[in-house]
């Protein structure tokens, strides 16, 4: 369920994938807290806004699994022209506090999270991707240890 901490949305008309994630967005789709929980039904609803002077883009929201309430704020920024990103994510009812690093080019983002499963120590570090289709945004997130472990899809329009 990590991923599903770090959300966001599109917009027509924006010059780059972090402009994009500008917003209020709704998602759904489907989320696991580690790789051997079953697939659960996500809903979030995220409030993202773009700063191009820093070029930077800030996430608050919130996610829906199970009965429970995941609150997220985050802020990803880009650190220099060849695309490199950093950023930090805070989600107090999950894996807590922590920094990501990652990649934007021109039609995607992608970032790593670094993270262990609460409770059980599991580590479930992720990158999370992505990918910008006209007005939608589509999220995957992959284990780190093996990129063929999908660990959430999540659309937001």
């Amino acid at each position: 369920m990590t991923a599903l901490m770090i959300l966001c949305g599109t917009t027509a008309g924006a010059e780059t994938p972090l402009s994009w994630m500008a917003g209020d967005w709704t998602g759904s789709g489907w989320a696991r807290k580690t790789q051997n929980h079953p697939a659960e039904r996500i809903r979030c609803r995220v409030s993202n806004a773009y700063d191009a002077t820093l070029s930077q883009v800030t996430v608050e929201g919130r996610c829906a699994v199970a009965g429970r309430q995941i609150p997220m704020t985050g802020a990803l920024r880009q650190i220099d022209g060849n695309g490199q990103l950093e950023g930090d994510w805070d989600t107090p009812t999950d894996i807590g506090s922590t920094t990501v690093e990652g990649i934007v080019d021109d039609t995607s983002i992608a970032i790593t999270l670094v993270a262990t499963a609460p409770g059980s120590g599991q580590d479930i570090t992720q990158v999370l991707r992505w990918t910008f289709e006209g007005e939608k945004m589509l999220l995957q997130s992959t284990l780190v240890a093996d990129p063929t472990e999908v660990m959430s899809e999540i659309t937001f329009e």
